[in-house]
């Protein structure tokens, strides 16, 4: 059976501190349909949509190297891989600083598996008065493009302080903004001059800074470099080791560091090594190669044999296409886009593209996370309100389901009609309302445990029947209709 995902991205049950958004005069489809139809809250588990797609396409709740990462420590190939050895023996000979450049999103699995290669490349010495934490450092790089991420990010950094301690030190923080080349960025040598010369903004307190931050709803990516603690100063023997989970192209980084001149005496010597592949212009050894995942959108188009119609702005096809695709930059022929820009809030196109495609899923990608004011806020989701009345009417008559969600929600600050600041909080909880003319709530319920990877997984039941997969839409035994019916 068709079935049409139609996604209200930013929107979420709100918490009773919030300033009141809910309004069935607003929404009035909405509120209708959350009343006829199985109605129920799921969780959160990300804040911004490329984390969504991920989680629900690969079914998981984190980076998918994460994994890679796991059994890697697991099966011994991490400790034992030539390019580790080659850091621990340099640094065994004294040759220079460790420097680990950390690339933190909001997984605190990142201290965890820092612990277990810290452990090898530099156990706490057993001789007497013999300090070698001094000699690797812990610059952590943050990754995350939503201000929301901060508490997550303050916590796994406190965690690393404690918990590593016995091991390194952290030196210095920043964005990945600073030095990543698909990011733009004011000026690579000024972004990195305190790595060189220890000269710029200290804060010890992780708190203090990020709380500055998340009041000019800075993204943790754009973050400025600041030291943390000194003596983790750039010099020509020191190795940097990338623990990234990611591809990264950090060209015009490693060629400002390797342009880095040090005096006749003092050639730069410095090396490179990462985890994972990073993108230069010559290759730097790497310890892990990437792999596609064992589960995704497009691999359950094949296997259950559907079509999937995306309706996505332009600017969030590309990052969605990766994740269908199960961490490929592919063209799928069961996978198909249009760009949403110039489709809004056109509900006759809307409701044609449902009709006339023969796409068995079409996914529906509205965001209201924009939104500057109380007033803007409301009149779009009254919009969005008013095209999915008109998808519903359609459905009525053309025989197809929707399930009606969010893929995140996150707490903002608005203006209010008065031009003062109002603050919309959420609860962690998203709305999910199913819809369907065959598969009612008088047989079927929706379970309570529910997160966002269960949205893909309801869409797989409904397409294809013979999907073996769990799902929290489930039917009712006897005894829930005998005294719930």
């Amino acid at each position: 059976m068709k079935t049409v995902l139609f996604l209200i991205n930013g929107w979420g049950v709100e918490h009773k501190s919030s300033y009141p958004i809910y309004d069935k005069e607003i929404v009035p489809n909405f509120d209708t349909l959350l009343n006829k139809y199985m109605f129920e809250r799921i969780k959160k588990t990300t804040n911004n949509y490329q984390e969504a797609y991920r989680n629900m396409s690969l079914d998981i709740n984190e980076i998918y190297n994460y994994s890679i990462v796991r059994k890697a420590i697991d099966d011994g190939s991490l400790i034992n891989h030539e390019a580790l050895k080659a850091i621990k023996e340099r640094f065994d000979q004294h040759k220079g600083k460790l420097q680990i450049m950390c690339l933190i999103d909001r997984s605190m699995k990142i201290v965890d598996d820092l612990r277990y290669v810290l452990k090898y490349l530099n156990p706490p010495s057993k001789e007497e008065g013999v300090v070698t934490k001094d000699k690797v450092f812990l610059n952590c790089i943050l990754t995350s493009n939503d201000y929301n991420d901060y508490d997550a990010i303050q916590e796994i950094l406190s965690k690393m302080n404690a918990d590593l301690s016995e091991y390194a030190t952290i030196g210095m923080v920043m964005g990945l903004a600073s030095i990543s080349n698909n990011i733009p960025q004011v000026d690579m040598n000024f972004n990195i001059k305190i790595f060189l010369s220890e000269v710029g903004e200290r804060w010890q307190s992780f708190k203090q800074k990020f709380e500055v931050s998340q009041s000019l709803k800075q993204a943790p990516v754009l973050t400025k470099p600041f030291m943390v603690n000194t003596g983790f100063k750039l010099e020509n023997e020191d190795s940097l080791f990338f623990w990234n989970y990611d591809s990264i192209n950090l060209t015009s980084f490693l060629n400002t560091i390797k342009a880095v001149n040090y005096g006749e005496n003092y050639p730069n010597n410095i090396t490179f090594r990462s985890v994972f592949p990073m993108k230069y212009d010559t290759e730097i050894p790497h310890i892990l190669e990437p792999q596609k995942a064992d589960m995704s959108l497009a691999r359950a188009c094949q296997e259950l044999g559907f079509k999937t119609l995306v309706l996505a702005k332009k600017a969030q096809v590309n990052a969605i296409n990766y994740y269908l695709n199960g961490l490929e930059n592919v063209s799928n022929p069961n996978i198909n886009y249009i760009e949403f820009d110039n489709y809004l809030y056109k509900d006759d196109e809307i409701v044609n593209v449902i009709n006339n495609y023969d796409h068995e899923l079409i996914i529906i990608n509205y965001d209201i996370d924009e939104c500057k004011t109380v007033k803007e806020l409301k009149e779009t989701l009254s919009k969005i309100d008013g095209t999915l009345g008109k998808i519903y009417e359609n459905m009525m008559t053309n025989s197809y389901s929707i399930i009606v969600s969010s893929l995140y929600s996150n707490d903002t600050k608005l203006l209010d009609d008065n031009n003062e600041v109002v603050n919309v909080a959420y609860n962690g909880l998203l709305p999910i309302i199913f819809i369907s003319g065959t598969i009612t709530k008088k047989e079927y319920i929706l379970n309570t445990d529910g997160t966002i990877n269960d949205l893909f997984k309801i869409a797989y039941q409904v397409v294809n029947p013979k999907y073996n997969g769990k799902s929290i839409l489930v039917k009712k035994n006897f005894l829930f209709k005998l005294f719930f019916n």
